[in-house]
């Protein structure tokens, strides 16, 4: 028996990714806010992993990083996305649905893989700005520490305003 296509999710998918590259492209005009655009742009795949689960979720991912570092001119906000951003909504539904211990392990190797991606990404991409630089050193690691801690928080708080208050709007669209 053939699989039934669901073109509503095909669609979905394809306008929350057109969506997220026109935020990451708009780093372009709002270069402070980059890494802000970055962590925007990623509820895009949030509300494709709540309402389609982990393919839809995947390929917007997926769409998204690869456009984004094609085509934007700044590149800190697609390496952010690439390294943490795009892909910390999928971590984050694996991690909440294991013990407490193993969520805060989950969730602590996301941040401290996305530090080291995002380092290492940095030194291949703009070695200058960290050559010499002692503030990185010694500022980067708690400020990652107290960023990921409030995303980790506001995604939860979008996934509650998501499901309480936007979805039932939405629904009939769906």
């Amino acid at each position: 028996m053939k699989k039934r296509i669901n073109t509503k999710q095909y669609a979905l998918t394809a306008m929350l990714s057109a969506l997220s590259v026109v935020l990451m492209l708009a780093t372009y005009f709002a270069e402070t806010a980059s890494l802000s655009v970055a962590a925007v742009a990623a509820l895009s795949v949030l509300i494709l992993l709540c309402e389609y689960g982990v393919g839809s979720a995947v390929g917007c991912y997926a769409i998204t990083a690869i456009l984004s570092l094609l085509f934007c001119p700044v590149k800190d906000a697609p390496i952010a996305y690439i390294a943490f951003f795009g892909i910390y909504p999928m971590v984050k539904r694996v991690a909440e649905m294991k013990s407490k211990v193993l969520k805060y392990t989950i969730k602590g190797a996301a941040l401290v893989i996305a530090v080291v991606a995002y380092t290492a990404s940095t030194l291949i991409f703009f070695p200058e700005e960290l050559a010499g630089s002692p503030i990185y050193y010694y500022l980067f690691v708690p400020v990652c520490i107290i960023a990921f801690l409030m995303y980790d928080k506001c995604l939860t708080l979008f996934i509650r305003l998501y499901a309480l208050k936007l979805r039932p709007k939405i629904a009939k669209y769906l």
